[in-house]
């Protein structure tokens, strides 16, 4: 789990190097892979941040994993944005 977190937040980090934008992701491609439990999102690649954001909030894109995970980028790097809060609430 740790390696795929890692993953993800080198592929950030990455952006933020190469000087991709404020938020430290590039419009050209954009990915992630994380897993939480044995749960795992699968990898998923985008071609801008607009999508990267739709994808970490996708439920079903996701299998329903690494939530907590996916929220955590999705703070760090969809800013303007929000994350949908669960029904009934």
């Amino acid at each position: 789990m740790k390696s795929r977190i890692l993953l993800a937040a080198a592929t950030c980090l990455l952006g933020t190097a190469l000087g991709c934008g404020n938020n430290g992701l590039n419009s050209e491609s954009t990915s992630y892979q994380l897993s939480y439990n044995g749960c795992d999102t699968g990898e998923h690649s985008f071609d801008s941040v607009e999508k990267y954001c739709d994808g970490l909030r996708d439920e079903q894109l996701n299998h329903g994993c690494a939530i907590k995970s996916r929220k955590q980028l999705f703070n760090q790097n969809c800013s303007g944005k929000s994350w949908p809060e669960p029904a009934g609430l």
